[in-house]
């Protein structure tokens, strides 16, 4: 990742599009992408480890599960599921 806001005034800004995502991410109160479609989720940190297109992803929410955690496309639908990760 590039720290771009600790950069030497007089070094080029360089950041890819990872980087942009990432700030925006956090920025936002967001923990990752998730893409519902093909059941994919990704967190802050560890962003597009699929290596694949993520050009359809969303912002998401993350939340234990009972299998370790799980992207959610909004924090209603992360908080809806704590009751969900319940065991019997």
């Amino acid at each position: 990742m590039i720290d771009i806001e600790n950069q030497a005034p007089d070094e080029p800004k360089i950041i890819t599009v990872l980087d942009i995502l990432d700030q925006y991410l956090r920025a936002n109160g967001y923990d990752g992408l998730v893409n519902p479609d093909v059941e994919c989720g990704c967190r802050i940190g560890d962003l597009q480890p699929c290596v694949s297109d993520f050009a359809d992803c969303e912002p998401a929410y993350r939340r234990a599960h009972r299998d370790g955690w799980r992207m959610y496309r909004s924090k209603a639908d992360a908080e809806a599921s704590k009751d969900d990760n319940q065991e019997d």
